[in-house]
């Protein structure tokens, strides 16, 4: 059989079908046995097999252009066999077609105006291919690291549609995704130096990497009062959880809190429309006034419980040290421009990156720092002139700890701003970054309106599941290849690139990298702790709530 192959009028199909291919440098490595719609069936030579793996680039010629598809399934031709076969089978789903123009010159486009044929040769993708596929973009667009197949070739993102349409970064822990966030951030700052970029970091890992470019937000110097809370925010923080006394409670916080906005604007004779969201200043200690008078005016004393609750609770806030930043300040003054300024960087004076923080924030605090603070950046770029464009990325880590799938355990304001952001955001120049270990846990809604995404290695079937249907583009070639991805290395497809590839993340300047790391075990474990009076330290700050 072997001889016969050489022969001209042999029955080796591919050999036959080469003979009318046009001259290629590559010997073809396989033959197009089946097509229906965008995927093509073909057999593969002994020699293709060598040269074929999951998430390769095939090309088949197809009239005066070329088809290009990704392998995304490969069998032997015998598996049941249990000696070693010649050949096997392969899957490629296409993903588009060069194109000749009419001054001569070849490009690549998404899509195919025509299928391969029956009995086509398919050839691997060289190197020319790859540059044509993942030739740098047409528009405004950053290098963020490396092709997997060809190394020498950038990858690049393209920089309007992945800001305008939100992207999302998933990975397991030790993946790599803060680093990944590291080298997209940086280059996208590299390039345009007057960015407005909010990070929240809730492990303090992201001021070490933008050191030199960030205006960094602490715990200790955060500065975010009462007055600036929702009515959907002052419910949640300030009224019983129990539904029908947290209506009751929520009505006489209401009437209480619009008086004391109309007073403090009388006092400053401003005409602002007054509503309980309406975002000026007022006295807590007024508040408190107007429930005391409130209580003095029952008629049994028996409905004087929820305004003494509710009293209660606002004197704890004001001497809960975890709520500090909101209301520790006994002059009230309207900083409200100030504060905004701060996190959005405008003027962005040469840091055009604000991180806010949030190590060692107990959860429910964090829960409602993020909700102020997203709704008010969003509000901002709502109400701010239109004519002037200022857009703005918001960075949310641990991201399924403010849109969580399950609506039981989610923090309502924060969820509903998050989501509304993904949603309306795009309209308004305001973009949103999702970061998260655990894809399957986020709410699918949410996730499906980042129009990219960037999949590190992912492991759980759940997470590979859910990013299978989220993804903007039918790559289930890539998807394969989730689970054995190094470290730095990621998948990623949508609205940012011009086509779906696996990649390699620059790598980081030691000085410019996320401070996140492992404590090691083996080396601390090795010798006695040092500090003798170390836990009676830590019990200290533990009472004193500070770090």
């Amino acid at each position: 059989m072997k001889a016969k192959a050489k022969e001209p009028h042999s029955e080796d199909p591919v050999q036959k079908s080469a003979e009318f291919e046009e001259a290629s440098d590559a010997s073809p490595i396989g033959l197009v046995q089946k097509v229906a719609g965008s995927r093509v069936t073909g057999a593969l030579t002994t020699d293709g097999v060598e040269k074929v793996r999951l998430g390769t680039i095939l090309r088949t010629p197809c009239g005066a252009s070329s088809v290009y598809g990704i392998v995304s399934n490969m069998a032997a031709r015998d598996l049941n066999s249990a000696e070693p076969q010649a050949g096997g089978f392969f899957d490629m789903d296409l993903i588009g077609e060069s194109v000749l123009d009419a001054s001569g010159s070849v490009s690549f486009q998404r899509g195919v105006s025509m299928h391969p044929k029956l009995n086509g040769s398919v050839f691997k993708a060289s190197a020319e291919d790859l540059a044509l596929i993942y030739a740098k973009p047409n528009v405004p667009s950053v290098s963020i690291g490396t092709l997997h197949f060809e190394s020498r070739l950038p990858a690049y993102l393209i920089t309007d549609d992945l800001l305008g349409k939100h992207c999302a970064i998933v990975g397991t822990t030790g993946s790599g995704k803060s680093s990944g966030l590291a080298v997209i951030v940086r280059s996208l700052i590299e390039h345009y130096p007057h960015a407005h970029v909010v990070i929240l970091d809730p492990h303090d890992e992201y001021a070490a990497a933008f050191s030199d470019t960030c205006e960094l937000i602490t715990a200790e110097d955060l500065d975010l009062p009462y007055w600036l809370l929702n009515f959907e925010e002052m419910k949640d923080l300030m009224c019983s959880q129990d539904p029908v006394s947290r209506e009751t409670e929520a009505s006489i916080l209401r009437e209480a809190v619009e008086a004391a906005k109309r007073e403090y604007l009388e006092g400053r004779r401003i005409g602002y429309p007054v509503k309980v969201d309406t975002p000026v200043p007022y006295w807590l200690s007024r508040v408190l006034r107007s429930i005391r008078e409130a209580m003095g005016r029952l008629d049994r004393p028996g409905e004087a419980l929820p305004y003494l609750r509710l009293k209660s609770r606002l004197e704890a806030l004001q001497n809960d040290r975890r709520y500090a930043f909101m209301f520790s300040n006994v002059l009230v003054k309207d900083t409200m421009a100030e504060i905004l300024s701060r996190f959005i960087r405008l003027p962005e004076e040469g840091k055009p990156i604000s991180v806010l923080s949030m190590a060692g924030m107990p959860s429910e605090i964090v829960n409602l720092v993020v909700s102020v603070l997203g709704r008010l950046i969003f509000d901002f770029s709502v109400w701010r002139d239109q004519a002037r464009e200022l857009p703005i990325l918001l960075v949310c880590e641990e991201a399924h700890r403010y849109i969580p799938r399950n609506p039981y355990t989610a923090y309502q304001p924060v969820k509903n701003i998050i989501s509304r952001i993904a949603k309306e955001g795009r309209k308004y120049g305001f973009s949103l970054a999702l970061i998260s270990q655990r894809p399957s846990e986020l709410d699918e809604t949410v996730l499906s309106q980042c129009g990219t995404l960037l999949a590190m290695r992912l492991s759980n079937e759940r997470d590979q599941e859910l990013l299978a249907r989220a993804l903007p583009d039918n790559s289930p070639g890539l998807l394969a290849s989730l689970p054995v991805l190094r470290t730095r290395e990621a998948v990623v497809a949508g609205e940012g690139v011009s086509m779906p590839m696996r990649f390699k993340f620059k790598e980081l300047l030691t000085a410019n990298r996320p401070k996140g790391k492992t404590v090691s075990f083996a080396e601390n474990w090795g010798e006695e702790f040092p500090v003798r009076d170390h836990v009676p330290e830590t019990v200290d700050r533990w009472r004193r709530q500070v770090k």
